[in-house]
């Protein structure tokens, strides 16, 4: 319990008693099911020649994107996430030989149909789509858990005073000085992609559930 500078209260009863400031913190959560997967894909080509490369990888890009098209992902859905190209070098006896270049073509999908994650997938790796590196599961309406987590952080905080205020046999005011939200937020979780290119069947995904948190800090009246 930490206490700040005491404040009198007005009228006559300033002469019989103070008050001073209790701060508490307070930690709330909430569960909720995830809304959006971001499925992180990718293309990867090699070849001696560098424009090989780059056109194969291409071309396994436009076939990949028009099946998720078809499936019926939204073009402002799929973004490039990183386009690279490598040299690719042997050693031998102390020698260094170019043997060719690697292009490495990295996408990313959103969407908000968790039950076709898996389709999703298969769709992509059978249509070029030749590395799954990831799918991410976040919530996009965080509103409602968030508010959830402050309101019980509050109460939680509320409950701390009043245990204090017992213990030391004052008496607290229930109404709050002062609430200062201290931190709120989730972390997304994620699923490896090395299970999707090692099944030869679609991939059950479930998802999960998302813990939101919050934390506040509860400055209360006592006397």
């Amino acid at each position: 319990m930490q206490y700040g500078g005491y404040m009198p209260v007005s009228g006559g009863q300033a002469r019989d008693r103070k008050e001073y400031l209790m701060e508490v913190t307070g930690q709330g959560s909430a569960e909720a099911s995830p809304d959006t997967a971001i499925i992180q894909l990718g293309i990867v080509t090699e070849s001696k020649d560098v424009k090989t490369a780059q056109d194969e990888n291409k071309a396994r890009l436009e076939k990949a994107v028009n099946a998720l098209y078809r499936q019926g992902i939204d073009k402002g859905d799929i973004q490039t996430i990183s386009y690279n190209i490598s040299p690719k070098y042997s050693f031998q006896d102390g020698k260094q030989t170019l043997e060719g270049y690697e292009v490495v073509n990295l996408l990313s999908v959103k969407t908000e149909r968790l039950d076709q994650i898996g389709a999703i997938v298969d769709t992509a790796v059978n249509n070029g789509v030749n590395r799954v590196d990831r799918v991410q599961f976040k919530l996009e309406n965080t509103k409602p858990y968030v508010e959830a987590a402050l309101r019980e952080a509050v109460k939680q905080g509320f409950e701390k005073a009043s245990v204090l205020a017992q213990s030391y046999q004052v008496s607290l005011q229930s109404t709050p000085v002062k609430v200062v939200e201290v931190s709120k937020g989730f972390v997304p979780f994620e699923r490896e992609g090395a299970a999707f290119m090692a099944s030869s069947a679609p991939t059950p995904v479930f998802p999960g559930s998302l813990t939101v948190t919050a934390e506040v800090r509860v400055h209360y009246r006592y006397g």
